[in-house]
């Protein structure tokens, strides 16, 4: 596998690298900006003119152990493996159809699919795809990396899809192409059991029998300038039951005029809630778990993409460069750190057979290399 770091500055692409190779065999080029780039998307498919180009739009780039607003990315050339990218537009209420449609022209395409890598636009219904992926897909391992801030172009060969539903899905063929993946937050439950007493889709109207607001006015006050921005640094941790053992972590992204608070995905009614808190030592162990994980089962030269929720930016402020100096020191040199601040992040852990439930505040590191 053969990788070149990009890097946006001054109004064009810088590729970070010395290698003499012919850029023709290059099948993927993945990009992380703040915004969408037009012009330069199509510098780019000059550079690379066989490659799939997908432009992610972000909270922020990561790029080695720097966080930037400015464009970041990496080509690969994947010299045993090969690859296929599908892209659609997406119904972001109801999306297990065109999720289902791009597995199937993966699948199609070849008989030796073993990975999938996922970018989907900014708030998705993602209940239904929790239960797809651990029930629909025996024997392929599947990786959302990233639910952005919602804008995608997609160009394949001569197609190109833009805007704020498009969905992308990069098939990798071939038993020598190996992935890793680890998923910690460092948020950490507090205070007494709740339930959700009443829901409507994604809005969570009820809390114990009252207006749902009531419980994040209790603790930050009642200015709605401080609630919008203050809620989302403490997400709530879910169960269905108190018989479950692992737990979804999910940020409020808003709050109505009634007071309902509104999710990425639904919950259900009587699921068993608490409030959680973080600090900075905390979040930094979270990305230390997440690169450990990983770790002794990765010696190959490869790339991380890096998914870090953008609180855990917000929390971390001067120190948020830490947590990626973290994980290259853990996964090292080896390893090129690429990726962005998102909404959330989900994949099976490295040595489950199941995904994780969705995860909000959490850092996923999704490490790929050939055998």
């Amino acid at each position: 596998m053969i990788i070149e770091k990009l890097f946006y500055e001054e109004s064009s692409w810088e590729i970070m690298s010395t290698l003499d190779v012919d850029r023709t065999k290059f099948q993927i080029v993945l990009l992380f900006v703040e915004s969408s780039f037009q012009e330069e998307f199509q510098e780019l498919s000059v550079l690379y003119p066989n490659a799939s180009i997908i432009i992610s739009s972000t909270y922020g780039n990561i790029l080695d152990t720097t966080a930037t607003y400015f464009g970041t990315g990496i080509a690969i050339y994947f010299e045993k493996s090969s690859t296929y990218t599908t892209a659609r537009k997406i119904n972001l209420k109801d999306p297990l159809d065109d999720i289902q449609m791009m597995f199937n022209i993966l699948r199609k395409e070849k008989n030796d699919l073993h990975h999938v890598l996922i970018f989907l636009p900014a708030r998705i219904n993602i209940t239904p795809l929790e239960t797809f992926f651990n029930t629909s897909i025996e024997g392929i391992s599947a990786n959302l990396l990233a639910t952005s801030t919602g804008y995608h172009t997609s160009f394949c060969s001569t197609e190109m899809l833009q805007g704020d539903d498009i969905g992308v899905c990069i098939g990798l063929y071939g038993s020598k192409v190996h992935i890793q993946t680890g998923c910690e937050s460092g948020w950490y439950e507090f205070g007494p059991r709740r339930k959700i007493t009443k829901v409507q889709e994604n809005n969570v109207i009820e809390i114990d029998g009252v207006n749902a607001i009531e419980l994040y006015k209790r603790y930050l006050g009642n200015h709605p300038d401080i609630l919008s921005k203050e809620m989302k640094r403490f997400p709530l941790s879910v169960k269905e039951s108190v018989y479950d053992k692992e737990k979804a972590i999910r940020v409020v992204l808003d709050y109505d005029e009634d007071g309902a608070l509104v999710f990425l995905g639904t919950l259900k009614e009587g699921s068993i809630i608490r409030l959680m808190k973080t600090n900075i030592h905390n979040i930094l162990d979270g990305a230390f778990l997440s690169a450990k994980k990983i770790r002794p089962n990765n010696t190959k030269q490869s790339v991380a993409f890096v998914m870090s929720c953008y609180t855990r930016k917000s929390v971390l402020r001067q120190f948020f460069e830490e947590e990626l100096e973290i994980v290259q020191d853990i996964l090292t040199t080896k390893t090129q750190l690429v990726g962005s601040y998102t909404y959330g992040h989900f994949s099976k852990d490295y040595n489950s057979k199941e995904f994780k439930r969705f995860q909000n505040q959490s850092m996923g590191l999704t490490v790929l290399y050939e055998e």
